[in-house]
């Protein structure tokens, strides 16, 4: 047994002052006349008796009732342990408000149960008692040190997030705020189903400092079907032409599912696509397609219909289809009138021809594609604002002169992470292979066999040395390449080693491969933007340059409007999303109200699996906490949580017991007469 202010203790020297009273018998005497003496003797002997024997009973209900008393404001407290952390006690509670917590356990939210823990723990705590409280949020106004009454309220306004569990995090920032008390009565009661990796457990060491208490929360049922995730085919997407869309869907549960039902939506119209059965822990593939018929922003949404874990049965796309591009083509004094028709046949590429002694590098930015016709030489200062836009997600299509200066070749090449050409040189190669797996060529051909007329060449310039990061999209017979491309930064490089002359190359003659080479170069032309992205998580979002000087960039949609902060990097500007986006759904990225762009948001698919971390395995995890199996004490879980925390406080009993003592001297003192 312990005492929580051993210091009223010393108040037990009080009992003196009954037993001094007791032992001098403080008492006035009358005197009694009597006639007869004779039988006094024998009457007062057993009179004398009875009123010692009376006395020390009332001298023992008075000592026992103040001792009582005096215990009960010493607090005492029977506790398993052998030592109990004395003064103010500092509580803190971790509840996991993430989606895997929307799961239901006796028709009642795990979340709500996990309040209502919260709830009695508060309750069952002493009113002196400090508390904190952390959720997956990590709202700043949680992490001080509260009251019962402003615990509660934040208890009660708790509602589920689309954050994950990050128990490495949570653990160790509960433990920091807990140690900044300098308290050393330090405890900690974590709520979740555990539905996280086990090296989080293990990676997050619990400090022994604080005394922890691991409530897993225990949903009855176990069963979701998830879409994991989607993705585009192709990153190039094209008026007119065929949408491709992945779609993994997995059943996480430990049952069969049947006739699950997979639906697309997009401009406003909302499709079938496909019905299948899914056994449990199965995952399925399924392909999405339709046309786009006109150029805009593409919103697609992807749905299943489950249930109860429903945040993951959508998953969101949105992507862009460009109307007008504009090419721009730098020659020497005479366009090739093979590019000027390549880039006219298409209603999308709209063309621009300067001379290179004649160059607006200012206006390199406002062009898809950058097509370097046949120059002799390249300068420093071409060079140089070519790699600042091709860095910031431009394209350059470079086409070679056969009397093209070999250094600034090389020069040019070598800024942007290219190879290194060796002297142009007569010798007959054809090219033998197209690489579908590229951008500029997937979904180009039907089939890619002997039908496909590829370019044969006369002359070239060869490779003494590729770059590391260099793609071949055209090779020849011998492994050489024909074309290549070379990522830098957000853009691309590509490169012919044979000029467009007819006398070193029949290239312009395969309206099947440079046609569509051309206008596939300029649609898949900026910094690649993901199709979708995460909510929760940062984002940096690439917007295309802009004519004001200082724009300003908003995010809305799903009645939320956010201002992101920018950033300029390879001279593009960026914004980047840290926070304001809590719900999935599509938003808009606009300027002077302007839309610029779309953007698709998915909640995280980490609380999707079904697995969780049993209590018997938890115990291992965490040895040094304890951990409580909530469903065990359904009924006085409170008063299990104040004994383990606190102890069986007996306070109460002292009063009760001391109140008895007292009722008992009365009782003493009025019936006992003699």
């Amino acid at each position: 047994m312990h005492f929580l202010y051993p210091s009223f203790l010393w108040a037990l020297g009080l009992l003196a002052i009954p037993i001094i009273i007791h032992l001098f018998h403080f008492r006035r005497f009358r005197k009694v006349y009597f006639s007869n003496v004779a039988l006094l003797d024998e009457i007062k002997e057993e009179v004398s008796a009875r009123s010692r024997l009376k006395n020390l009973l009332v001298l023992l209900a008075r000592l026992l009732a103040l001792a009582l008393l005096v215990l009960a404001f010493a607090q005492p407290v029977l506790t398993e342990d052998e030592q109990i952390a004395t003064g103010v006690a500092h509580l803190g509670i971790i509840i996991d408000n993430s989606f895997s917590m929307t799961a239901e356990s006796d028709d009642v939210l795990l979340l709500e149960r996990a309040k209502n823990r919260a709830r009695q723990i508060i309750d069952a705590a002493p009113d002196n008692q400090r508390f904190t409280l952390l959720t997956n949020d990590m709202e700043a106004r949680h992490q001080f040190f509260l009251d019962k009454d402003q615990i509660s309220q934040y208890v009660d306004d708790i509602k589920v997030s689309p954050v994950p569990l990050d128990w490495t995090v949570l653990s160790s920032k509960m433990t920091r705020t807990l140690l900044s008390s300098g308290s050393d009565n330090l405890s900690a009661f974590a709520m979740t189903d555990w539905g996280i990796d086990e090296e989080q457990i293990e990676s997050s060491a619990l400090d022994s400092s604080v005394q922890w208490y691991l409530v897993p929360m225990q949903a009855v049922q176990e069963s979701n079907v998830s879409i994991d995730t989607a993705w585009l085919i192709s990153p190039i997407q094209a008026k007119g032409e065929d949408v491709e869309i992945l779609v993994r869907i997995t059943n996480r549960g430990e049952q069969d599912r049947e006739n699950i039902r997979l639906r697309v939506e997009y401009l406003g119209q909302a499709k079938p696509v496909s019905t299948f059965d899914l056994p449990a822990g199965a995952s399925i593939t399924d392909t999405v397609s339709f046309r786009t018929a006109e150029a805009g922003i593409y919103d697609v949404l992807l749905q299943i219909t489950d249930y109860p874990v429903q945040f993951d049965d959508r998953f969101h796309l949105s992507f862009s289809v460009p109307d007008q591009l504009s090419v721009l083509v730098l020659h020497d004094g005479q366009t090739d009138k093979y590019v000027r028709a390549a880039i006219e046949s298409s209603s999308i590429l709209s063309p621009s021809f300067q001379s290179v002694n004649n160059i607006s590098y200012s206006s390199l930015a406002d062009h898809a594609l950058i097509i370097m016709q046949g120059l002799d030489a390249i300068s420093t200062g071409l060079s140089s604002e070519l790699k600042s836009y091709i860095g910031s997600g431009g394209h350059v299509l470079f086409i070679p002169s056969a009397s093209g200066n070999l250094e600034q070749y090389n020069s040019f090449l070598a800024s942007v992470g290219g190879g290194r050409w060796e002297p142009f040189r007569a010798n007959e190669m054809e090219v033998a292979r197209v690489n579908t797996q590229e951008a500029i060529f997937s979904n180009v051909f039907l089939r890619t066999g002997r039908n496909i007329n590829l370019p044969r060449v006369q002359a070239h310039f060869g490779e003494s040395r590729k770059a590391r990061g260099q793609r071949s999209v055209m090779s020849y017979r011998d492994g050489g390449t024909y074309l290549s491309r070379t990522p830098y930064e957000e853009g691309n490089l590509f490169a012919l080693t044979s000029p467009l002359d007819k006398r070193y190359s029949d290239l312009v003659a395969n309206a099947e491969i440079f046609v569509p080479m051309i206008y596939r170069m300029a649609v898949s032309s900026g910094a690649e933007q993901p199709s979708s992205y995460t909510v929760a998580r940062s984002a940096v979002i690439s917007v295309p340059p802009s004519t004001s000087k200082d724009p300003v960039y908003k995010l809305r949609g799903q009645g939320t409007e956010v201002i992101p902060r920018s950033t300029r990097a390879s001279g593009r500007l960026r914004l980047v999303v840290d926070e304001g986006l809590e719900k999935d759904g599509f938003y808009r990225v606009l300027q002077a109200d302007e839309e610029i762009s779309g953007l698709a948001y998915n909640y995280d698919r980490a609380e999707s699996s079904m697995i969780r971390i049993s209590a018997d395995r938890l115990a291992n995890l965490a040895p040094d906490a304890e951990i409580i199996q909530e469903r065990d004490y359904r009924a006085d879980f409170g008063q299990v949580i104040a004994d383990r925390t606190t102890g069986k406080v007996l306070w109460k009993w002292c009063i009760i017991f001391a109140i008895i003592f007292l009722l008992l001297e009365s009782i003493l003192l009025r019936i006992w007469k003699k």
